[in-house]
């Protein structure tokens, strides 16, 4: 497996993308992308931030998985076209799908 994209590199990616998807000058969708370790796989992170919460008297907290979230401008006014981009743009860097899965939700911004 080969190193992930570099920003610039995804920012040429996401240019030649919204090229393709019509251009300039058109109302945007905004995708939110969130990025959540699979159940099989364990998070430290989680169970350290679920441990202070305990230890903070917040007994009622049971669990506590950490992931990430990013948000898409996209230039673009098709839901399909917004999902599909923002979908390879997970798929190409935003996630590793060997322990992580992603959501994604798509609205005009």
């Amino acid at each position: 497996m080969g190193h992930p994209p570099t920003p610039w590199a995804l920012r040429a990616l996401m240019r030649r993308r919204a090229d393709m998807l019509g251009g300039e000058g058109m109302r945007r969708m905004r995708a939110r992308v969130f990025v959540t370790l699979k159940p099989s796989v364990f998070d430290p992170q989680g169970r350290t931030i679920a441990d202070a919460l305990h230890s903070l008297g917040y007994d009622k907290v049971e669990d506590v998985r950490q992931g990430k979230y990013f948000e898409l401008d996209l230039a673009t006014t098709e839901m399909a076209q917004a999902r599909e981009l923002a979908a390879e743009v997970a798929d190409k860097l935003l996630a590793n799908p060997v322990i992580e899965s992603y959501r994604i939700e798509i609205a005009e911004s």
